[in-house]
């Protein structure tokens, strides 16, 4: 799920009693008034995908096609809530060398439910939300492809890298540089790369001393980046750092080690003082003080919410005003069998 502004949600509702196969439902859904609107469809691969019947029939400035009709990979909204970013996966296909796959890039607008054509690029999955910075007028795609397509207005600021093999994403809060890193490249997997846009474009590569095979997943007001790695022993790191791309270096601190608590997902929230998480426990989604050791419950007990378990995964997310935490609860059956998943909204109090 992605917050959509402060005010709003993009998530997937899944009709097919937990079978996720070519039912999920991709929706914009205002936590005040209970608005949604259907923005697409998600089939669970890339290999299997086939045309589906729309359910939803609201026309779209391409001729013929309707909102139903779009397999959508949801990656970032706008700061604002005014548009949604996706990657169409229904146009994957090869490139001229018929080595490298290539993707379009789309754009909602949600006062409208136009959808728009803004780009093509690489397999790009793997940034997440970091494919959009923070002020909402740059994205970052990677590795430049020889496609290419004119994007309507309002125009964007593309930003591309001449390197390959990158996954993960986060930008600087000022929407400088974006930090990314290598997927699959075993000699090149401890190497950061910041993307520097302003005041000079430019790209950085080193190696922190203080990071090993590390995974980007955030980064706060303060502009710190938060990252996940795990060390000899096996045991993950959550750890927040400062980068000086200019000094070609890092400054880090663990803010919790895995031996500690066994940590399923995690969120930060914007002001970096705390961390959300959830643990193999499951009695409540938790929160800890990024200088405190004692975690502490941020939701009810989930076995008073009904019959659920915490769903695996990317199931929490915080609004960007720290005001509201959404989250996926698994609904299960009495013999514990999984039968859906239900999307609670809590308004928060830190304290």
């Amino acid at each position: 799920m992605i917050w959509c502004g402060n005010d709003a949600l993009i998530y997937a509702y899944d009709e097919s009693d937990y079978e996720r196969y070519f039912k999920t439902e991709i929706y914009w859904y205002d936590i005040h008034t209970g608005r949604k609107v259907m923005v697409g469809k998600e089939g669970d691969d890339y290999d299997n995908m086939f045309p589906v019947e729309a359910t939803n029939k609201q026309q779209t400035e391409e001729d013929g096609k309707e909102t139903g009709d779009y397999f959508i990979f949801p990656m970032a909204c706008t700061p604002d809530g005014k548009w949604f970013v996706y990657l169409d996966k229904g146009s994957l296909r090869w490139d001229e060398s018929k080595v490298k796959s290539l993707l379009d890039v789309w754009r909602y607008e949600v006062s409208t439910g136009r959808h728009e054509k803004i780009a093509i690029a690489r397999d790009i999955a793997g940034f997440d939300n970091g494919i959009l910075s923070p002020d909402g007028k740059k994205l970052f795609l990677g590795e430049k492809p020889m496609e290419e397509v004119e994007m309507p207005e309002p125009k964007w600021e593309i930003v591309w890298s001449e390197l390959e093999d990158l996954s993960g994403a986060v930008w600087f809060r000022d929407s400088s540089a974006v930090i990314t890193s290598y997927w699959g490249r075993r000699d090149r997997n401890d190497d950061m790369v910041v993307e520097v846009v302003s005041p000079e474009r430019k790209t950085v590569v080193f190696n922190p001393d203080e990071l090993r095979n590390f995974n980007l997943f955030y980064s706060d007001k303060e502009g710190r980046i938060y990252v996940y790695f795990w060390d000899k022993s096996g045991k993950r790191h959550i750890v927040r750092c400062s980068v000086y791309p200019e000094e070609k270096a890092t400054s880090c601190e663990d803010l919790f080690v895995e031996g500690d608590r066994k940590v399923n997902d995690l969120e930060v929230f914007a002001d970096g003082e705390a961390v959300a998480f959830t643990e193999d426990d499951g009695r409540c989604i938790k929160a800890v003080r990024t200088w405190e050791e004692r975690a502490y419950c941020i939701t009810p007990p989930i076995d008073t919410l009904g019959n659920y378990r915490i769903s695996p995964g990317e199931s929490i997310r915080i609004s960007h005003d720290d005001r509201w935490l959404a989250f996926d609860l698994v609904r299960q059956n009495e013999t514990g069998e999984g039968i859906g998943v239900d999307l609670y909204i809590i308004k928060l109090n830190k304290d």
